[in-house]
């Protein structure tokens, strides 16, 4: 998958995370200084890019445990079935499984390949990073495995400042992942 192919996506997902700061912060404001939960912002996160990926003709939204925050959809051009998945979320895996789980017969061997493709995204200070990984799962298993390492596809910087050095920094202007974070999440959560 081309970094160019990935645009639209990271467009939404950028944008919802910026919408999630703006609600961040003006939970904030309302709640005398209080942030929401970092499991509420990750929720917010997840509905809306659930909303834009509904409302994107280019995609149609999986409707499998939508309820329960997870972002999977298919492409319409490609027919290409995407699951979004955080770089927390992988990690998390990815260490469970490494800690042992069924040592005798680890969770890695039991995983059969499927049409998914994982995209991995993280979200740091500077924007947000996508990497592609196969998706895999176990007999009678609804959950999507990452199977093998993430490939890198791209970076996407929050803002275009159309690369001048000219522009003054602004101490005023928005900061993304300061309002955010990194939008760490729980294993069970919406996984």
């Amino acid at each position: 998958m081309e970094k160019d192919h990935l645009d639209p996506i990271a467009a939404h997902l950028i944008g919802s995370y910026l919408d999630t700061g703006a609600y961040s912060r003006q939970f904030k404001d309302d709640n005398h200084d209080v942030p929401p939960s970092n499991m509420a912002r990750v929720h917010h996160h997840r509905s809306l890019m659930q909303a834009r990926i509904i409302h994107d003709d280019a995609y149609d939204l999986s409707p499998s445990y939508v309820d329960f925050g997870r972002v999977e959809f298919v492409e319409r051009q490609t027919e290409e079935r995407i699951l979004l998945r955080s770089a927390t979320a992988v990690a998390i895996q990815k260490r469970w499984d490494d800690r042992g789980q069924g040592a005798l017969f680890g969770v890695g061997s039991l995983l059969k390949p499927v049409d998914i493709r994982v995209l991995v995204y993280e979200f740091d200070a500077a924007g947000l990073t996508l990497s592609i990984a196969a998706g895999a799962k176990r007999a009678a298993s609804t959950r999507v495995y990452v199977k093998g390492e993430p490939i890198f596809a791209g970076f996407w910087p929050y803002f275009d400042d159309g690369g001048s050095d000219d522009v003054p920094f602004d101490q005023g202007s928005r900061d993304p992942f300061g309002d955010v974070g990194t939008l760490e999440e729980d294993e069970e959560a919406g996984q």
